[in-house]
């Protein structure tokens, strides 16, 4: 009797939608976002822009997020969501490759729109797709890997500060362009190789959860949308605080950010197997680890609040889209996945441009990290106050 041919293991056959989101969220989040944070100061130091119109260009990227994100499912409707996502990463590319040059002001403020606009799209309908693949494999308590991509755009930043130092800032913007052109080429391959899926043309296929459930979906949703306030000093302003306000070293700012963007990569690997329960004492945890800045100018208590914050950032995204996978269930995953960051996409933009404001107007950052570490507080308010309607509405059915 011949043998029967051995099955590839989910583990093996998971591989390629791994490295398809991970590789989308690495260029369209963790570059596109968060290798902009450490630029900031040196395009003020090499006189490229003005600081407030430097400050402002990390905004214009939240603004871009934000209607990405309002975007997103539409696109979904129109593109296989492999060719939507490479087209994606290669607007990112392309970004970085212009604002690689001391470009007019207002088009690199286009571009960095346009670069958010792109990872809001991989945000949502990469992670969603890739998350899908890996559920249909029988792996979909991996989905939390995709995260990691994250903050490896924020270590590879890290990594370049010192190397680049005394570098005009040129230097790191083709250092940047080189790393998306060739992680664009991985996330390309990766799609190609993909067996095809079908387009979601019917809104039937994202069908309404009950009320009591969507109730407490909305109250995490808002949860998660403070968190989008919480997140964008560290995210956008961090190393500028630490070097040009606090006064620290471009090596304590550079292993700062580091840490962050090292947590940004432990944080899903540790939470991706743990229930969305431990969201609120994430949330409280993030909350003390942004208010510490303001408080010491220690350079060590400057990296553990990088690599607290770091690790709760992506980690609160994965228990996000944990609850509403428990709540809702898979079919409705995208549309609450959506509307989640959108939330969070316009609470960032408004907490982007009400930091760059604070800053101007408070001549520091000071008061700025304290907002982010209250919406915080708030939002882990909001979160109990879903999980309590969820768990009611579980008890009464």
């Amino acid at each position: 009797m011949p043998e029967t041919p051995a099955r590839p293991s989910p583990g093996g056959r998971a591989l390629l939608p791994i490295l398809h989101g991970t590789s989308g969220l690495f260029i369209g989040v963790g570059l596109a976002r968060f290798s902009f944070t450490p630029v900031i100061p040196l395009l003020i130091r090499d006189g490229w822009y003005p600081a407030k119109e430097a400050q402002l260009l990390g905004a214009w990227g939240l603004v871009g997020y934000l209607i990405g994100g309002l975007a997103a499912q539409r696109l979904a409707r129109l593109l296989p969501p492999t060719t939507l996502s490479a087209m994606m990463a290669g607007v990112v590319a392309l970004s970085f490759l212009i604002c690689a040059f001391p470009v007019d002001y207002p088009v690199a403020a286009f571009w960095r729109l346009v670069a958010g606009f792109a990872g809001a799209v991989l945000m949502i309908t990469g992670t969603a797709e890739a998350a899908a693949r890996l559920a249909e494999m029988g792996a979909g308590r991996s989905a939390g890997i995709l995260f990691t991509g994250v903050g490896a755009g924020a270590v590879v930043a890290a990594v370049l500060m010192p190397v680049f130092a005394e570098a005009p800032v040129r230097q790191i913007g083709a250092a940047l362009t080189l790393i998306a052109t060739a992680s664009l080429a991985l996330h390309v391959w990766a799609g190609w190789h993909l067996p095809p899926r079908p387009l979601p043309h019917s809104r039937l296929a994202a069908p309404r959860t009950g009320s009591g459930v969507e109730r407490a979906i909305l109250w995490v949703i808002l949860a998660y949308a403070l968190d989008g306030v919480g997140v964008t000093p560290h995210a956008v302003y961090l190393v500028d605080f630490a070097t040009r306000e606090v006064g620290l070293s471009a090596g304590w700012a550079a292993l700062a950010w580091a840490a962050f963007g090292l947590g940004a990569i432990f944080g899903p690997l540790v939470l991706m197997r743990r229930s969305h329960r431990l969201l609120f004492p994430v949330f409280l945890i993030k909350a003390l680890a942004v208010a510490t800045v303001t408080v010491t100018a220690w350079p060590p208590a400057w990296v553990l609040s990088g690599f607290a914050v770091g690790f709760c950032t992506p980690g609160i995204a994965v228990l996000i889209a944990r609850f509403i996978q428990y709540a809702a269930g898979p079919q409705s995953f995208i549309r609450y996945w959506a509307w989640a960051t959108t939330a969070f996409a316009l609470m960032q933009m408004a907490g982007g441009f009400m930091a760059a404001g604070l800053n101007q107007a408070m001549s520091g950052y000071t008061a700025v990290f304290l907002l982010a570490a209250a919406a915080l507080l708030a939002g882990s308010t909001a979160l109990r106050t879903g999980e309590r309607v969820l768990d009611r509405h579980i008890a009464n059915r």
